[in-house]
């Protein structure tokens, strides 16, 4: 960084046009920085969202396994409505 608070590989105005996002900003204002770094911190540490994969993994392994169960069983049925259709006719 140079000492004006900027990167020496930026310095023509339109690439620094480009690259001053927020998020940019952020880490190069002195003041904004501590408050950064804390929104990184709890957005690492927050786990709400693995809690819902967690959930949604649980419940596709469940359909999976009556998915399976119904291909098994569908062909019995299958044949036995089918003798019980012969019978009565």
């Amino acid at each position: 960084m140079t000492p004006s608070g900027g990167f020496s590989l930026l310095k023509s105005p339109g690439l620094r046009a480009a690259f001053a996002t927020d998020i940019h900003r952020c880490f190069i204002d002195r003041e904004r920085r501590p408050r950064m770094i804390a929104l990184v911190r709890k957005f690492c540490a927050d786990e709400t969202g693995a809690t819902a994969i967690e959930y949604g993994l649980i419940a596709a392994g469940i359909s999976l396994a009556i998915i399976a169960v119904v291909n098994g069983i569908g062909g019995k049925l299958n044949t036995g409505f089918t003798s019980i259709t012969t019978s009565l006719k």
